[in-house]
């Protein structure tokens, strides 16, 4: 999730430049509630008190490291 949340807006903005004029208000608008949508889950299971990271991807760089 964190990394849909990282990476699309960017992705929504470059599709958005080859949009015609008359589209580019409707994409931008779903663009940005597929967005809010996808990280509502985030805010449900946020623990507020936790001290440690909460929600976050771990992704080894060097596998054989």
């Amino acid at each position: 999730i964190l990394t849909f949340l990282v990476f699309f807006p960017g992705i929504a903005g470059i599709v958005c430049l080859f949009l015609p004029q008359q589209r580019l208000r409707q994409f931008a608008f779903a663009a940005a509630l597929l967005e809010f949508l996808v990280s509502l889950p985030l805010f449900w299971t946020f623990e507020i008190g936790r001290v440690e990271f909460q929600n976050f991807a771990s992704v080894p760089w060097i596998p054989d490291w």
